[in-house]
């Protein structure tokens, strides 16, 4: 079955090159790094062997300097991921780190906090892409991102739903390759591959302003090493196919900053 997936993916991209539609460029956010271990190893090589570079999202107050140290020889970049993974919410209400709970100006003040030590402890892998944990920001917050630390904000887009504007740039994820109602493990290729069309197809109706960039979002704390050796082929395609490509987070960011290339690691233009 997984090698019938295999060909409709194939064949949903072939029909965008022969509308000769834009080329589809495809980034990698890997939420949760807070300590090295095995299954970080397993993401970095899973993402190394098909020459992706992924951005991980750590959780800011608590990423150890060892779990940056674990990078070392790997193209990987490091986003700040809230501040401490803690949600503030009532009982009742979907959990936020900021939502509205707590005032606009103690949320500010904080995402500023954990872009600085995100930049202190990541160094030259640090992009202030601000990614608020179970990606969820609130409405109220999104205006007052321009005055903000946060180059962009990365959240989760589901398919048929226009992101809501900020004040600074989206750079959200269209893929999770998570099955959070059900297994709470990777999905299939099948499903993978059927989450993946969708954003691959031409579409009428809703343009989202972001319309060649996807994201894949993954969570190595809860994927297993088959799940990494069965995607592997869905990358490969991606990667080799005409209509289609990895970038590196930069590239990404570049790209819903307006196509402005000069942009160093922090996120910033580069004078």
């Amino acid at each position: 079955m997984s090698a019938a997936a295999i060909q409709r993916l194939r064949e949903s991209l072939d029909a965008r090159a022969d509308a000769g539609a834009p080329v589809l460029s495809f980034w990698w956010r890997d939420d949760d790094l807070e300590a090295p271990n095995a299954a970080l190893s397993e993401l970095l090589f899973a993402t190394s062997d098909i020459g992706v570079a992924p951005a991980l999202a750590a959780i800011s107050g608590t990423v150890t300097p060892d779990a940056i140290g674990a990078l070392d020889g790997t193209a990987a970049r490091v986003l700040p991921h809230g501040w401490q993974h803690r949600n503030h919410e009532p009982d009742g209400a979907k959990k936020s780190e900021y939502g509205p709970a707590r005032p606009v100006s103690d949320r500010l003040a904080e995402i500023d906090l954990a872009c600085d030590r995100i930049s202190a402890v990541a160094g030259a892998r640090a992009l202030s892409i601000f990614t608020p944990p179970w990606n969820n920001i609130d409405v109220d917050l999104l205006p007052h991102l321009g005055g903000s630390k946060a180059a962009a904000v990365s959240a989760y887009c589901s398919p048929g739903r226009e992101p809501m504007a900020a004040a600074c740039p989206r750079l959200d994820t269209h893929v999770d390759l998570i099955d959070w109602r059900g297994t709470r493990r990777g999905h299939s290729v099948e499903r993978l591959v059927d989450l993946l069309i969708p954003w691959i197809k031409l579409r009428s109706g809703i343009e989202y302003p972001l319309d060649s960039t996807r994201g894949v979002l993954s969570h190595h704390l809860v994927t297993l090493p088959k799940d990494w050796a069965a995607w592997a082929r869905v990358w490969q395609v991606i990667a080799s196919h005409s209509a289609s490509r990895w970038v590196c987070p930069e590239t990404a960011l570049c790209m819903v900053r307006g196509g402005r290339d000069s942009v160093t690691a922090q996120g910033m233009e580069a004078s």
